[in-house]
C-alpha cells in the first residue's frame, strides 16, 4: 500500500489502514494491529464521540487486554453524559491495572456524578487517593463491585444502621462489607492532607475540597488539609484554583474574614495582578462591606470593570440584599435600581431582580400577604412574561384568594405556556411531566366531587348529580383530554404511543393514528394559545413517526421500549377503558334527564369523546369487561345513543330566539358527528321548520334525503322528511290566498304559489295546490300550464307518494295538452341528461387521474337517472314511443357509465 503521507489527512490514513487489516485474517498480530489503529482514530481530534466510542468498542473486541482502551472509551462516554456507562469502563482499567491512579481519579469523578451510594464511594475513593493508601483504595473499589452486583441482580442492601445492629455478627471474617471503606474514610485523621507530591495530587485535593463541602457536616479539619495541599501546589499549579477554592467556601457559608486570612497566609495576595486573585480580593472586598448601599456601589463597579463576573455578583447580592435579610422589599428593590444603567440592561440582572422580586413575593406568601405576592410576581412576569414558575405562583396566588376575576386568565396564562415553551424549542417532551400532571390532577378534583372514583364507573345518583354541574362535567371532559394525550406522548414505545397492542393489525394501527390525531385536535385545537398551531404541528409529527415504525413488523420486533412500558401502557388502557364506560354512562344520563333538550350540547360533546379512541380497541376492552357481547355492533351502539339524545331536543322546547340558536347549534354538531345517518338530520329540519326557518327545514331535507338508503329502517325517516319538504313549500304561501272565493283572489294566489314554487321546486304539496288554482281558473292557458307543472313533479318527484298524487292530477288534463307537455318535458329531460354527462366524461378522459372527476360523474347518474326513468314512463303512458325508447336509451347509457365505475372501469 502506498500512500502520500504528506497531502492524506492522519484520519484518511488510519481509515485505510483499518480497512486494510480487516483483510488480512485474525491472527493475533493483526488482531492487535486492529486495536491499535482502532485506538488512535478514536481519539484523533477530528473523530466524532459516537464515531470514537464505537472505535473504541471495536478495539476492545480485538485487544480485550489493554487498559488504554477502557479507559479512553470512558472518557468519551463521560463527556457525554454517559456516568454510569463510564463507571464500568474504568472499572475494567482498574481490573487489568489496579494500581492506575489515573483510572482511579476518573472513577472517583465518574462516580461523583451519580446517586448517594455512588458518591459514597467516590468520597472514600478519594480519601484513599489523597492518604496514598492502597488499602482504602481497594476497601472503595470493592464497596464499588458489592454495589453493581446488586444493582444488576435488582436487590437492595440493608442500610449501614440495621448492618450496624447485626448484620456485623453475620459477615465472614476479612469481609468488610459495602460501606465499610467510606466508614474507614470518615475515620481518617482530620488534618490528613491529600499527598500533593502523588501523580493527581493536584487534581484530588480540589475534589476532596468539593466531595467535603457536599456533605451535610463538613469537617473543619479536612478542608484545611485540602486547603493545604492546595496552597503546597501553589507554585506548581498556579493560583486559579486556589483562588476557585476559596471562592467555594465563601460560596457554603464562610465568613469573609477568615477566607482573606487563609488567603495572606498561602501569599495569594501577592499575586494581585493575576485575574483570578483579583477577582477573588475584588469579592472578598465586596462580601466584607456592611453598608447595602456601599456593597452594590463596589459590586457595580467591579462588575463595570470586568473584575468580578456577572454570576457572583447575583449570588453575592442575593445573599447580602435579598429576601433573606431584614430589608423590606421596596428597600431591595431601591438598591437593585441603584446599579449601573449598562449593567441594568444585561440578562443578568434581570435575572437577579426576578430572583429578589420571586423570594420577596414567597415571602409574603408565607406570611399570609397575598395581595403583595400577586403583585411582586406580576413585577416578574412582565420582566420575563415566559417564566413558567412565575405563572403558576400567579394561578395559586388567584386559587388561595378566590379571586373569580384573575383565575380564569391565570389558568389560561399557564396552559398557554406549558404548551407554548414545547413549541418554541420544537420538542413536545419539554415540560410534558408538568402538563400530564397539571391535568391529572384538575381533572380528578373535577371528577371526584361527584363520583369516588370506585368501581368501573358511577352510580346512577352520580351521575344525575355530576349532569346537574356541567361547568364540572366540561371541565373533567377537557382536562382529560389533555392528560390522555400527553400520557401518551410520555411512551417511547411506537406501539404504546399509539396505544396499539404488538400483534395489531395494519387497520388497526392506521386508527389509532387517526384516533390519536383527533385526540390532539380535541385536547388543544380552537385554542387561542400563542404556540398551539406550532404544538400540534410537532405532536402530529411525532404521532406520524410512531405510526411509520410501529406499521412495520421489523421495527416492532426491534422495540426496545415496548416491554419495560407495557405496565405503564396497560394502566392507561385501563383508564381509557372506565374513561369510554363513564362517558356511554353519563349519555344514557342525559337521555334520561328530565329536560334533555337542555344538555343537547353537552351530550354531543361526550359523543365526540366516544367516537375519537379506535372503536377496535374499545370494543375488545368492552367485551373484555362483558360490557357489550363479542358480537354486537360498537358503532352502531355509540351512534344510537346520541340518536336518542337528539330526539328528545324538544324537551322543553325553546322559549326565546336564544333559546332556538342554542338548540339547532345542538342539533348541527349532531349532524356533524353523524354524517352518515338521516335521523339527526330529520331532527335538525323538524327544529328548524319549528323554529321559523322553512327553508332551512327545506334545503336540510332535500340534502339529507340524498344519502343513500341504510335499509327498510330509514323508509318512515324519508317520509318524514318529503312530508317536510311538502308542508315548508306550502306555508310559504300566504294563509290568506289558500282557500280563494273570488277570482281577484284567485288570481293573487296563483301568483303567490308561483312565486314560492320558485323558491320551494321539490314541494309536492305546493306544485299540486298551484295546478289546482290554476284548474279552477277562467284562464285558456291553465291546462298546458298545469300539464307542464305536473310533467315536471312527476320527473322530480321525492317518493311514489309524490309521483302518485301528481298522477291523479295529470289523468285530468285533456290529451293534447298532457302529450305537448310531455314531449317538452322529454326533450328538456333528455338534453339536460346528457349535457351533464358528456361534459363529466369529457372532463375525465382530459385528465383521467383526477379521482374526484369519476365522484361527478357518479353524483350526475344519481341525479339524472330517476328523473329520467320516471319521464320515460310518462311517456309511455301518454303512448310516446318514441321519446320513450329515446329515454330509455338515456337511461341505459347512465346505467352503463355507472357500472363502469363502480366496476373500476374506465
Amino acid at each position: 500500500m502506498t500512500v502520500d503521507t504528506e497531502r492524506v489527512p492522519p484520519a484518511t490514513r488510519l481509515r485505510e489502514v483499518i480497512a486494510e487489516l480487516a483483510t488480512m485474517g485474525d491472527g493475533p498480530r493483526v488482531r492487535l494491529a486492529r486495536a491499535e489503529a482502532g485506538f488512535r482514530l478514536a481519539v484523533a481530534p477530528q473523530t466524532a464521540p459516537a464515531e470514537g466510542i464505537a472505535l473504541l468498542r471495536s478495539a476492545i473486541g480485538h485487544d480485550p487486554f489493554q487498559p488504554k482502551l477502557y479507559l479512553h472509551l470512558g472518557r468519551l462516554l463521560q463527556r457525554g453524559g454517559r456516568h454510569r456507562a463510564a463507571v464500568a469502563e474504568y472499572r475494567h482499567v482498574l481490573a487489568l491495572a489496579p494500581a492506575s491512579r489515573r483510572g482511579a481519579v476518573l472513577l472517583a469523578q465518574a462516580l461523583l456524578e451519580l446517586d448517594r451510594p455512588e458518591r459514597d464511594i467516590a468520597a472514600a475513593l478519594i480519601a484513599g487517593l489523597s492518604a496514598g493508601s492502597a488499602e482504602q483504595v481497594r476497601a472503595a473499589v470493592a464497596d464499588l463491585d458489592a454495589l453493581l452486583a446488586e444493582q444488576a441482580s435488582g436487590r437492595r442492601r440493608k442500610t449501614d444502621a440495621a448492618e450496624a445492629d447485626g448484620a456485623a455478627e453475620e459477615r465472614p471474617a476479612g469481609a468488610p462489607g459495602r460501606g465499610a471503606a467510606r466508614r474507614r474514610a470518615r475515620r481518617t485523621q482530620p488534618g490528613a492532607a491529600p499527598d500533593p507530591s502523588a501523580n493527581g495530587g493536584s487534581q484530588l485535593w480540589r475534589m476532596a475540597l468539593v466531595t467535603e463541602l457536599s456533605e451535610a457536616k463538613p469537617q473543619p479539619g479536612r478542608i484545611a488539609a485540602c486547603l493545604d495541599a492546595g496552597s503546597a501546589e501553589l507554585a506548581r499549579t498556579g493560583p486559579t484554583e486556589y483562588a476557585v477554592a476559596c471562592l467555594l467556601l465563601l460560596a457554603v457559608g464562610h465568613p469573609p474574614e477568615e477566607i482573606r486570612r487563609r488567603v495572606d497566609a498561602a501569599g495569594l495576595d501577592q499575586a494581585g495582578s493575576h485575574p483570578a486573585v483579583g477577582m477573588l480580593l475584588a469579592v472578598l472586598e465586596v462580601a466584607g462591606t456592611a453598608d447595602p448601599d456601599a456593597f452594590v456601589a463596589a459590586a457595580g463597579r467591579y462588575v463595570a470593570r470586568g473584575v468580578i463576573p456577572a454570576t457572583v455578583c447575583c449570588w453575592l447580592h442575593f445573599e447580602r440584599c435579598g429576601p433573606q435579610t431584614d430589608l423590606p422589599a421596596t428597600r431591595a428593590m431601591r438598591l437593585l435600581d441603584a446599579y449601573p444603567a449598562q449593567l441594568r440592561d444585561q440578562d443578568w440582572y434581570r435575572e437577579l431582580r426576578i430572583a429578589v422580586l420571586d423570594g420577596y413575593a414567597r415571602r409574603a406568601w408565607t406570611a399570609g400577604r397575598y395581595a403583595e405576592a400577586r403583585l411582586l410576581w406580576q413585577e416578574s412576569a412582565r420582566l420575563d412574561p415566559y417564566r413558567l414558575p412565575v405563572a403558576v405562583n400567579l394561578l395559586l396566588v388567584a386559587a388561595r384568594t378566590r379571586a373569580t376575576d384573575g383565575y380564569a386568565p391565570a389558568w389560561e396564562r399557564l396552559l398557554e405556556l406549558l404548551y407554548l415553551l414545547p413549541a418554541g424549542a420544537g420538542d413536545v417532551q419539554l415540560h410534558l411531566a408538568e402538563r400530564r400532571d397539571l391535568h391529572l390532577a384538575v381533572s380528578q378534583q373535577s371528577s371526584r366531587r361527584y363520583w369516588s372514583g370506585s368501581g368501573l364507573g358511577p352510580t346512577s345518583d352520580e351521575l344525575d348529580a355530576w349532569l346537574a354541574d356541567p361547568d364540572a362535567l366540561r371541565t373533567w371532559l377537557v382536562e382529560w383530554d389533555r392528560w390522555y394525550l400527553n400520557a401518551r406522548l410520555s411512551f417511547r414505545s411506537p406501539l404504546h404511543l399509539l396505544g396499539m397492542a404488538l400483534d395489531a393489525s395494519a387497520p388497526a394501527v392506521v386508527e389509532a393514528r387517526d384516533g390519536l390525531l383527533g385526540q390532539v385536535d380535541r385536547a388543544v385545537g380552537g385554542q387561542p394559545w400563542a404556540g398551539v398551531a406550532v404544538f400540534r404541528e410537532l405532536t402530529g409529527a411525532v404521532v406520524t413517526d410512531a405510526f411509520e415504525q410501529a406499521r412495520e413488523p421489523v421495527e416492532r420486533l426491534r422495540d426496545a421500549h415496548h416491554e419495560p412500558e407495557s405496565d405503564r401502557a396497560e394502566e392507561l388502557d385501563e383508564e381509557l377503558l372506565r374513561r369510554t364506560f363513564t362517558l356511554r354512562q353519563l349519555l344514557g344520563a342525559v337521555a334520561r334527564a328530565e329536560q334533555p333538550g337542555e344538555h343537547l350540547a353537552l351530550a354531543c360533546d361526550i359523543a365526540r369523546r366516544l367516537f375519537t379512541p379506535p372503536r377496535s380497541a374499545v370494543h375488545a376492552v368492552w367485551a373484555g369487561a362483558n360490557v357489550i357481547e363479542q358480537d354486537d355492533d360498537l358503532t352502531e351502539i355509540l351512534e344510537v345513543g346520541l340518536i336518542n339524545v337528539a330526539a328528545q331536543w324538544d324537551r322543553p322546547e325553546p322559549a326565546d330566539p336564544a333559546g332556538w340558536t342554542r338548540r339547532l347549534s345542538g342539533l348541527d354538531e349532531c349532524v356533524a358527528l353523524l354524517p352518515h345517518r338521516i335521523e339527526p338530520r330529520l331532527l335538525r329540519c323538524e327544529a328548524q321548520y319549528r323554529a321559523g326557518r322553512p327553508a332551512e327545514a327545506y334545503a336540510g331535507a332535500l340534502d339529507a334525503l340524498g344519502l343513500p338508503p341504510r335499509g327498510d329502517d330509514d323508509e318512515a325517516i324519508r317520509t318524514r322528511l318529503v312530508d317536510l319538504v311538502d308542508e315548508a313549500g306550502f306555508t310559504d304561501v300566504p294563509e290568506s290566498l289558500r282557500q280563494p272565493r273570488d277570482l281577484p283572489t284567485l288570481d293573487r294566489a296563483v301568483a303567490a304559489a308561483s312565486s314560492s314554487l320558485g323558491r320551494y321546486p321539490r314541494s309536492g304539496l305546493l306544485r299540486r295546490f298551484l295546478v289546482q288554482l290554476l284548474l279552477a281558473g277562467p284562464a285558456q292557458d291553465r291546462y298546458r300550464r298545469s300539464a307542464r307543472l305536473l310533467v315536471a313533479g312527476i320527473a322530480d318527484a321525492l317518493d311514489d307518494r309524490q309521483r302518485d298524487r301528481c298522477h291523479e292530477l295529470f289523468d285530468r288534463i285533456p290529451q293534447a295538452d298532457a302529450t305537448a307537455a310531455v314531449r317538452q318535458e322529454v326533450t328538456r329531460i333528455k338534453q339536460a341528461a346528457d349535457d351533464r354527462l358528456n361534459n363529466a366524461v369529457d372532463a375525465l378522459r382530459r385528465d383521467p387521474e383526477r379521482v374526484e372527476l369519476r365522484a361527478t360523474i357518479r353524483e350526475v347518474v344519481a341525479t339524472e337517472l330517476p328523473r329520467v326513468v320516471r319521464t320515460a314512463e310518462l311517456a309511455r303512458r301518454s303512448r310516446l314511443a318514441m321519446e320513450s325508447r329515446q329515454l330509455e336509451e338515456t337511461a341505459n347509457r347512465l346505467r352503463q357509465i355507472d357500472e363502469r365505475l363502480r366496476t373500476g372501469g374506465g
